[in-house]
């Protein structure tokens, strides 16, 4: 797969900018110029042991799910409506006005050893920007995984006090291999929506770590490339989907 070069479709006569709604925890949906709807990784409750959400994913409409890993806080495919084509491995789409690919990265912990490691970057090149999910990505990456990453505007990292996926050190490594203008924390403890005992922390020592932190309103932002920072920036949502009446559409 080719990680350096957006498709000419994805380039020319897309300058909109992708739309990026923040479900909850590290659920995305990212419609393109053209209206495709692409969610990652909706979450449940798994048992009673393992209960971290006080809200379920929010039932949004989409046209491709991806699911990045078996974990439960990120495979919740019925709570997503319509008939979306499902990707749950390494692979590249093609739309009209953009180009999504998955690639196998590698889960962070011991604990993800019931799954093989198995954790899947997901990037979308569309309306003239790149955007990397990440999901619960180790912060070792090698050159070759690098480079079929590509350029990448905004990224997504998996930080929370108590270090569950990645400590802030470890955020940092990643974000300082990839290089973008913008990191977004995921898979932290969300007030309203992920219960105190679940074991994940906040993400004070995160902020703490950043030069420049904006604190976003709502829980959707239109990343565009004439609105990307000139220096690197942490952004965090104010809401997500999953706290907000109805849902979502």
């Amino acid at each position: 797969m080719e990680g350096a070069d957006m498709t000419d479709s994805a380039r020319s006569g897309h300058t909109k900018g992708v739309r990026l709604e923040y479900l909850g925890h590290c659920a995305f949906r990212m419609t393109t110029p053209g209206g495709t709807r692409i969610v990652v990784d909706p979450f449940r409750n798994s048992g009673d042991e393992q209960r971290w959400f006080l809200r379920p994913s929010p039932p949004v409409e989409a046209d491709v799910l991806v699911i990045t890993h078996p974990h439960f806080d990120h495979d919740a495919v019925d709570s997503i409506l319509g008939e979306p084509g499902l990707i749950d491995e390494a692979g590249e789409i093609r739309g009209e006005d953009y180009v999504l690919r998955t690639l196998a990265g590698r889960h962070a912990r011991d604990f993800a050893v019931a799954i093989g490691y198995k954790n899947l970057i997901v990037v979308l090149e569309s309306g003239g920007v790149r955007i990397c999910l990440a999901a619960d990505n180790w912060a070792e990456i090698e050159d070759e995984l690098r480079d079929e990453i590509g350029p990448v505007d905004l990224l997504t990292v998996a930080v929370d006090d108590e270090d569950l996926i990645l400590d802030t050190d470890e955020a940092t490594r990643l974000v300082d291999i990839l290089g973008p203008k913008v990191v977004l924390p995921t898979h932290y403890l969300i007030e309203g929506l992920t219960d105190p005992e679940s074991g994940l922390g906040g993400i004070k020592n995160w902020r703490a770590s950043q030069a420049r932190v904006r604190d976003l309103e709502g829980s959707a932002v239109m990343i565009t490339a004439d609105g990307l920072p000139k220096e690197r920036e942490g952004w965090v949502f104010g809401s997500c989907v999953a706290l907000e009446d109805g849902g979502g559409s």
